[in-house]
């Protein structure tokens, strides 16, 4: 495949004043701009055509609405554990994330894109599936140490490590009889580093490292395991990749060169800049048996500082 050219940061800019001297209004802005921090916002603002233009108004984007207000509580409740050091066994509040666990069992309107109220400051969306097998089939192949999880979502993790807590470097723990023996809440808390596959907007791909935590226990007589994520600091620059034929085919093309696979972009240096999930899996009925997933994820990513992701991106995955 024929590389896309670079295009120097000076040649760049020329580019953009170019594209705001179709307005007036914007010739007289431009001739205003002293300072290179101005100069990197419009730059962004042009980043945001070059690179996301079939994402921009996407024709069958689903109509957006805010999850319930009454969740909210919940969710920050779930996100602060991330970041308490606990033993492992632990005193869930169940009463703090009832609502939670009560949204994602209950009938979605069709059509609709779910997102969270704007507490977390960052762009987010709401995913949901179901699996015809038991919490248990998914402990032993999605939650196994001897199955790196790359395997079981290879359209979104290229290099995966569990690195342990800061006390102690630990083996992620097998969860296969977890269930059997569960008498009360279990928590397991550690560190994640991630490389993750070239997404189908820039083909950027990052790594970067997350607290994890992973809390085991029963809500209304059935099992459940939430997945808690928050990103640590800031990923590594985002290196250029490409996404052969369709993503769902799981081929990806990594250069190890930092940039943007986007014709005129490859000098951006992109980041992720935070990054935060809860993903519940709710055995809803043990006799079909039948396991709902809803997952809850919020993204700050782009360049200069300046977030470029927006709920839809998230959606769409």
């Amino acid at each position: 495949m024929q590389e896309l050219p670079d295009v120097p940061e000076a040649l760049f800019f020329q580019h953009c004043k170019r594209l705001f001297s179709m307005s007036p209004f914007i010739t007289g802005f431009y001739r205003q701009i002293k300072n290179q921090k101005t100069i990197g916002l419009l730059a962004a603002v042009f980043l945001a055509f070059m690179v996301l233009p079939s994402a921009a108004l996407p024709k069958d984007q689903p109509d957006a609405i805010k999850a319930p207000q009454t969740i909210q509580q919940g969710l920050h409740y779930l996100l602060g554990l991330v970041e308490q050091p606990t033993p492992e066994t632990v005193g869930v509040n169940i009463d703090e994330i009832a609502p939670v666990l009560d949204f994602v069992a209950s009938k979605k309107p069709e059509n609709t894109m779910i997102v969270a109220d704007d507490s977390f400051d960052a762009p987010s969306a709401y995913h949901e599936f179901v699996f015809d097998k038991n919490l248990s089939f998914l402990f032993r192949f999605s939650f196994n140490p001897d199955i790196p999880s790359f395997i079981t979502t290879p359209s979104s993790v290229r290099l995966c490590h569990w690195n342990g807590n800061a006390e102690e470097k630990t083996m992620f723990p097998a969860l296969g009889n977890s269930l059997e023996t569960l008498e009360k809440p279990i928590q397991i808390s550690g560190v994640e580093t991630i490389e993750n596959t070239p997404d189908t907007f820039t083909g950027g791909y990052y790594k970067y490292d997350l607290d994890r935590t992973l809390l085991i226990f029963s809500f209304k007589g059935k099992p459940v395991l939430i997945s808690l994520s928050k990103q640590t600091d800031t990923s590594d620059v985002g290196k250029k990749g490409i996404v052969l034929g369709s993503d769902d085919d799981w081929n990806y093309l990594y250069s190890g060169e930092k940039g943007l696979n986007k014709t005129g972009l490859g000098w951006v240096s992109s980041y992720m800049y935070d990054s935060y999930s809860i993903i519940i899996y709710y055995e809803v009925d043990s006799e079909k048996p039948l396991v709902k997933c809803g997952a809850f994820k919020w993204l700050r990513a782009g360049w200069k500082s300046i977030n470029m992701v927006k709920n839809y991106h998230i959606y769409s995955g």
